[in-house]
């Protein structure tokens, strides 16, 4: 994926006569936007303005607006035509919703109209950059009086821009005024006046990811002149009344007390910042009760494991694992022991002796006309896993790029789910049934059967022919993590990636964090310790994924976020339930 870099903020062109520039090209008009007609092909537009002062403003008349590229010009319809509001609860007037085509938007025209009384053009900050398959952007300007009596009019003093995030939530500053925002989940944002040089549109995105406070986006991720404040309240979360049972997720040992003490931060923690960021729950936790540390649970002498692997592989640890896996009554236990520690990563391990414990492959199939095989309705993770449970992404595909709904692919390498073959390593990804010898490279696979307690199958394969006798579920991967049971990946390549792995009687699913990056080689010793027989690199970056009990523990960050949303929509994913 191409990196977006905002750019620095650069002089502003202010032209302040009544009249807007003329355009360089023939304005063409733009459709409203429409959540149910959009598509990823077509982008949002939002624009929005606020006042630059609060000295006698007078009601803001906005008659038409032309936005203009260096190659076109566009003429949005005007949703509003008047406003007075300032930004001290981090709002504006939206004047523009539209759907546009992906453009580099670099300057915005005021048009005077009969009635209005803003006028002028001004070239933005930073261009608007708005590509395919990202969900839109926006524009915010400030306007300021010019002139006196009757001859006032208003015209813009900063514009400035921002990409929109699907469920984001935008706050305009203007650095003129403070401001305190409201958010999701009790989050309190304060920004003081002056924080910044010029105006910003910050895009907040608050998720719940099991923890005791939500994790905070905050993005641009920029340095403040002055500090603002960030405050959370712990997520309350109610006892399921529920015959289901649940996902038995197991607090970190060596970070409770002797005496059974648990870690509790109080109900609303207060923080200052210096930039805005991805803020985790982590940064709220705080202790309201003496902690004495279990000693021997492999944490060094401030408390905190050098490892994942070495705070797992601890004696102690591993039989408080050993016991949880026997007495979970879901037959799943979840392990977000490792969120702060290298690898940085949730792990969910499922005993597969476990009576109830069901394993599937849910996918959709989308019959293609053109060709003699199938095409895959592209989902996200959460909206196909069960009342319960914990799911995984599978491996990649080849088709539509997973940015919305309305798209397919066709799975790569091999892929069987109740014993149906969805895909046969043939290039281009899906299933042939009369595949010539060409072959999408060697795969490393792992098949369970009908009795989930046997032992997993592994093999290398590539041949579109190849099948694994009586299995029920076959997944691959171009990349292994453990072969044999004792050989590492070599393979150093760091983002964030999902694996899976499995012994006898169990498997393992491991999910790199919403900021955690790691690689094939790093990831090895997590499953070598538990006594995987194998273990495969599933897809990474945006694909990566992981859900536990109905809770995204692992949504997108940044600029990714901005593109997918919380989560990307992928073919299949690996799920487990009962």
């Amino acid at each position: 994926m191409r990196v977006y870099l905002l750019a620095p903020i650069a002089a502003i062109m202010f032209n302040s006569s009544a009249k807007a520039d003329s355009f360089p090209f023939n304005p063409i008009p733009l459709p409203d936007y429409i959540a149910k007609n959009q598509d990823r092909e077509i982008g949002r537009l939002k624009i929005s303005v606020a006042s630059a002062t609060t000295t006698n403003t007078p009601e803001l008349r906005i008659g038409g607006i032309v936005i203009c590229s260096k190659t076109s010009c566009y003429r949005p319809n005007i949703t509003t035509t008047s406003t007075s509001r300032i930004t001290v609860n981090g709002t504006a007037n939206l004047i523009v919703d539209s759907s546009i085509s992906h453009s580099n938007i670099e300057k915005i025209f005021f048009e005077n109209i009969k009635g209005g009384n803003v006028a002028g053009s001004i070239s933005l900050s930073r261009p608007l950059n708005i590509e395919k398959g990202f969900y839109g952007g926006e524009i915010f300007v400030t306007l300021k009086p010019t002139g006196i009596g009757k001859n006032q009019f208003f015209g813009p003093s900063n514009a400035t821009s921002n990409l929109l995030r699907e469920n984001g939530r935008s706050i305009y500053y203007n650095p003129a005024f403070a401001a305190t925002v409201n958010l999701d989940f009790g989050v309190n944002f304060k920004l003081p006046a002056g924080a910044l040089s010029e105006p910003e549109i910050f895009n907040i995105q608050v998720n719940d990811t099991g923890d005791q406070f939500p994790s905070i986006d905050i993005y641009p991720y920029v340095t403040l002149k002055k500090q603002a404040s960030i405050s959370a309240r712990r997520i309350e979360r109610l006892t399921k009344k529920s015959t289901q049972p649940q996902v038995l997720t197991l607090p970190s040992p060596g970070t409770e007390s002797e005496s059974k003490k648990a870690e509790i931060s109080p109900a609303s923690v207060d923080k200052a910042i210096s930039k805005t960021e991805y803020i985790k729950s982590s940064f709220f936790e705080e202790l309201n009760v003496t902690v004495v540390r279990t000693p021997n649970v492999g944490v060094t002498a401030a408390g905190i494991t050098t490892t994942c692997s070495a705070h797992l592989s601890h004696p102690t640890n591993m039989k408080i694992i050993k016991d949880a896996m026997a007495s979970a009554t879901s037959g799943i236990v979840h392990l977000p022991w490792c969120k702060e520690l290298k690898p940085s990563v949730h792990i969910a391990l499922i005993n597969l002796t476990h009576p109830r414990i069901k394993y599937k492959i849910p996918y959709n199939v989308i019959r293609n006309p053109n060709t003699n095989y199938n095409h895959y309705e592209l989902r996200r993770l959460s909206t196909v896993l069960p009342v319960g449970g914990v799911a995984i992404n599978g491996f990649m595909w080849e088709g539509d790029e997973g940015t919305g709904p309305n798209q397919g692919g066709y799975p790569k390498g091999f892929l069987v789910s109740e014993g149906i073959e969805l895909a046969n390593n043939v290039p281009g990804g899906g299933f042939r049934v009369y595949a010539d010898d060409t072959n999408d490279g060697n795969k490393l696979v792992m098949a369970h059967f009908a009795n989930l307690a046997e032992n997993p199958g592994f093999a290398e394969a590539y041949k579109s022919n190849f099948t694994y006798l009586y299995a029920r579920t076959v997944v691959s991967s171009s990349t292994s993590v453990l072969k044999n049971g004792n050989v590492c990946s070599g393979d150093t390549t760091t983002s964030r990636w999902s694996a899976v792995g499995a012994g006898p009687g169990f498997m393992m699913l491991v999910s790199s964090t919403s900021d955690g990056e790691t690689s094939a080689s790093e990831l090895c010793s997590l499953f070598t310790i538990f006594g995987a027989n194998g273990a495969l690199r599933l897809d990474g970056g945006p694909s990566a994924a992981m859900i536990v009990d109905n809770i995204h523990v692992n949504p997108l960050k940044g600029l990714y976020s901005f593109k997918y949303g919380t989560s990307r929509y992928i073919p299949y994913g690996l799920h487990f339930s009962w």
